[in-house]
């Protein structure tokens, strides 16, 4: 691997117009000059640069998203950035790991560049008593663009209510996704 840094050049190939150089230094050890520039700025933001393209790229993230009437979709998270988000959480114990009984609601909004959006929710509740059962239910859009994203958010929460979850948890998730959405300018 190759390191970038910026300094002053001090091998005599600078010029009055571009005294700061940026520097590649190999891991065996040898140094080379690899362009010149007017400013120790220019320099550092050039070293970066090069720093930064080496660097090893992050496998992409895809997760399936479980859609209410339609098949599940697979996405990128990085081609579908979260834009809003609400959650419910509740335990009976002290501390979480020790509970006997979880709650938990979490609603998304993710928006892809070409103005499609999904939203969804995962209700889940897990219990440790004898007699009592797990229960997950899962909610979900795909919103087209320009249409009512608010109002999907309230549908994927009344989907929820249907499905068995408290109503009174779904719309305090479902208030605060839409109070997470980015701001409409008037």
């Amino acid at each position: 691997m190759t390191t970038y840094t910026a300094r002053l050049i001090d091998t005599g190939a600078q010029t009055a117009e571009r005294p700061w150089g940026v520097y590649a230094s190999a891991t065996n050890g040898s140094e080379w000059l690899d362009g010149a520039f007017a400013s120790e700025a220019e320099a550092q933001a050039e070293a970066r640069r090069r720093s930064d393209a080496e660097k090893p790229k992050a496998k992409p993230t895809t997760r399936t998203i479980t859609l209410s009437d339609r098949r599940p979709v697979k996405i990128d998270d990085g081609q579908w950035p979260v834009i809003a988000h609400g959650s419910y959480s509740w335990h009976d114990g002290e501390v979480e790991v020790q509970a006997n009984r979880r709650t938990a609601l979490d609603m998304r909004v993710r928006l892809h560049e070409d103005g499609r959006a999904i939203v969804y929710g995962v209700y889940t509740h897990e219990t440790a008593w004898r007699g009592e059962g797990n229960d997950t239910q899962k909610a979900g859009v795909l919103v087209g663009a320009g249409e009512d994203v608010a109002a999907a958010i309230r549908g994927v929460g009344e989907r929820l209510v249907e499905q068995g979850v408290d109503e009174k948890i779904v719309r305090d998730v479902v208030n605060e996704t839409v109070a997470g959405l980015p701001a409409e300018s008037l």
